[in-house]
């Protein structure tokens, strides 16, 4: 943080925060959220503008810790809250699939679950039109677009 921090602040750029320690990958939400919570301090006493900060929850495959997965979904939820602005949340969407068979719908359901939770962005497979459906419509439901029958159409042309 020490380094990227200052760079990011000095070119105006996006930061992601990852929710990992030298110890590894937080086993629940609390983990999760204490180290979101150190990134979040660190970025305010640098100075830098929260509103350019993701936080990544660090998603596991859900073939090796199904049992995270909610508690995951809550931390995306609860990074909201941590500051006033909040920083915004990510994901490495493929990384809940991981060596599972049914990539894809997998990682569609957990999108779009994410989203209800106030996940912001995702790294994804944007020529994935199933996922890229799922995500339209679920900022649809969520109120984050209009509605129009030909609602996909209108959203891809923006």
């Amino acid at each position: 943080m020490e380094l990227l921090v200052p760079l990011a602040k000095k070119h105006n750029a996006k930061l992601i925060g990852l929710a990992i320690s030298s110890k590894g990958i937080p086993q629940n939400k609390d983990q999760r959220l204490e180290l979101a919570a150190s990134i979040v301090a660190y970025c305010m006493e640098q100075g830098f503008n929260i509103e350019d900060l993701y936080l990544d929850p660090i998603v596991m495959p859900v073939n090796v810790a199904q049992a995270q997965q909610r508690d995951i979904l809550e931390a995306i939820h609860e990074f909201k809250i941590i500051s006033q602005p909040s920083p915004k949340t990510i994901v490495g969407l493929s990384n809940v699939s991981q060596g599972t068979k049914v990539r894809s719908l997998i990682n569609r359901t957990f999108l779009v679950m994410a989203a209800a939770y106030g996940l912001d962005g995702a790294i994804l497979d944007p020529l994935d039109k199933e996922l890229m459906d799922a995500a339209i419509t679920s900022d649809l439901i969520l109120n984050k677009q209009i509605y129009c029958d030909s609602y996909l159409d209108a959203y891809r042309k923006s």
